[in-house]
């Protein structure tokens, strides 16, 4: 459900809450879209930080996080479309001591989406990666919708 309510609302963070990496986006009261549903997937799998990137085909890469920032952009090139990946998986990633699972996407001929659960001190749960697994075929279509409405919205507010 969360899904499907991140794909059909707004997203985008307010300006008090950009570049902050310790802005928990998900908790801001009234927060709809894609904070909400990293919200409830962190707390789902008890990470300490989700992150979603969506990298369109032009255009600026769009992201949104519910706890602190990752650098992942070296590791985030190498990984391939439609697969779970672990810290073992990507060996920089390895190498920092990071417990992660991730996953890449391809958003219906809109760009390409990383998500990435992470936590600090233990490893995920088989049933973690599981139900990131279940989120693939979703997640694509989820994001496409989201920018079809987002370029809808933007093309009305400039109607007006």
């Amino acid at each position: 459900m969360a899904l499907f309510a991140a794909s059909s609302g707004t997203s985008e963070p307010r300006d008090d809450q950009m570049g902050d990496p310790g802005r928990d986006w998900g908790q801001t009261p009234g927060a709809a879209g894609w904070p909400h549903f990293l919200s409830h997937l962190a707390a789902r799998t008890d990470a300490e930080t989700a992150a979603l990137l969506l990298e369109p085909p032009t255009g600026p890469e769009r992201h949104w996080r519910h706890g602190p920032a990752l650098p992942l952009r070296p590791e985030r090139d190498r990984m391939r479309s439609g697969r779970v990946y672990s810290q073992d998986d990507l060996p920089g990633l390895y190498r920092r001591g990071l417990y992660l699972r991730a996953l890449r996407t391809a958003s219906g001929g809109w760009g390409r989406a990383t998500l990435v659960l992470h936590r600090r001190h233990t490893d995920f749960r088989a049933m973690d990666g599981v139900q990131l697994s279940a989120l693939l075929p979703y997640l694509g279509p989820a994001l496409a919708t989201w920018q079809r409405l987002d370029r809808a919205r933007r093309q009305a507010a400039l109607d007006r």
